[in-house]
């Protein structure tokens, strides 16, 4: 196997396992909306928090620390889900970002069939399934030059049926 085709296999394999670890991400994506429909949730110390609250995830920030803030906390929500992303930045250092979950969902969903598709097509061209020697270049081969396996070609055309 030549070096190339050891890298293109490492990346379609690291590609499938990356595209398998965002199909999860967006599973919990699902969960973390569907717990928080009825709930909030947060977390704050004096200069950054946190915030699950009507389907979106809010990030804050300040220069100057808040009194007050809880270390975790679940509640009940009474309002419904809110759609729309919101952000106010007060200065650089004083802050807040409200983003909904599926905004995320969607980015996760992207990204996740964007890395099945890499994983499954192949670049460089067909390889030997013996020695995984690229072929690409080769006019018809029949067998490998590499290893001298015999090639399978799967024809594209219909066999007439056989005469009884």
């Amino acid at each position: 196997m030549t070096r190339n085709a050891r890298e293109a296999r490492g990346r379609r394999r690291w590609s499938r396992r990356f595209a398998y670890l965002g199909v999860v991400a967006c599973l919990l994506t699902v969960l973390l909306w569907a717990a928080n429909v009825p709930f909030y949730s947060g977390w704050g110390r004096a200069h950054f928090g946190w915030r699950m609250e009507h389907g979106r995830i809010k990030v804050e920030w300040s220069d100057e620390p808040r009194l007050g803030r809880e270390s975790f906390y679940i509640a009940g929500n009474s309002e419904g889900l809110r759609w729309w992303p919101k952000w106010r930045l007060y200065s650089w250092t004083d802050g807040y970002v409200n983003v909904p979950l599926w905004m995320i969902l969607i980015g996760e969903i992207g990204m996740t069939s964007w890395l099945f598709v890499r994983s499954r097509r192949d670049p460089s061209g067909p390889d030997c399934p013996k020695c995984e020697y690229p072929l690409r270049g080769l006019e018809n081969p029949a067998t490998c030059p590499e290893c001298g396996a015999a090639l399978v070609k799967k024809s594209t055309k219909r066999k007439p049926p056989k005469d009884a």
